[in-house]
């Protein structure tokens, strides 16, 4: 990932949370191959107890909290 600080910052942060793991160009293939050999992910850690991967259902619910709110309390002066 020489230059592509995105793409770093990206497997860093799915590694931290137990979604993957990072690998080397040079390195992904035997880990793969080995991974498929050993029917386990190696190197992955456990996701935390209260993940939420589904955005969108969180950016709904954010987006109608809001809406009802802004029902509940009374207009700007």
């Amino acid at each position: 990932m020489h230059g592509h600080a995105d793409q770093f910052v990206n497997a860093s942060l799915a590694s931290d949370l137990g979604l993957g793991f990072s690998v080397t160009e040079q390195d992904v293939l035997d880990r793969l191959l080995e991974m498929y050999r050993q029917d386990s992910w190696i190197g992955r850690k456990p996701m935390p107890p209260a993940f939420e991967i589904n955005g969108d259902v969180e950016a709904a619910e954010a987006i109608l909290a809001c809406a009802h709110a802004s029902k509940l309390s009374p207009p700007a002066a």
